[in-house]
């Protein structure tokens, strides 16, 4: 992979031997880094080919269930954990347990839900 990597640079970008950064100095606030990871997330893990897969699990899933579900579309455990939760907002996250439902989530916790 190196080779190809290599002949990628010389060839398509005319670096050879030079050193490429990749990130800015902040991430956080760095427009152009954001927007390179929002189309990274969008092109690795679409919407509705998580929604379509998450069809396949059960109500409530665990940690082996996420990393099958990250396996799935080759991204880390992490990366699937925040486009799914953080994201996403389709798994709610309770002491070890992700619920496809946010009243179950509520509920596992101890709360009730205002709207029945």
């Amino acid at each position: 992979l190196p080779i190809y990597q290599d002949l990628a640079q010389e060839k398509l970008f005319k670096f050879k031997d030079e050193v490429l950064i990749c990130r800015g100095t902040n991430i956080k606030t760095d427009n152009k880094e954001r927007q390179a990871d929002i189309f990274a997330t969008n092109l690795l893990m679409p919407e509705r080919f998580i929604r379509e897969q998450l069809k396949n699990f059960a109500p409530e899933l665990c940690e082996y269930d996420l990393k099958r579900i990250a396996n799935i579309f080759q991204v880390s455990k992490q990366a699937m954990k925040i486009r799914l939760v953080d994201e996403l907002k389709v798994l709610h996250y309770v002491q070890g347990v992700y619920y496809k439902s946010e009243r179950e989530a509520m509920e596992a916790q101890g709360q009730q839900s205002l709207f029945q």
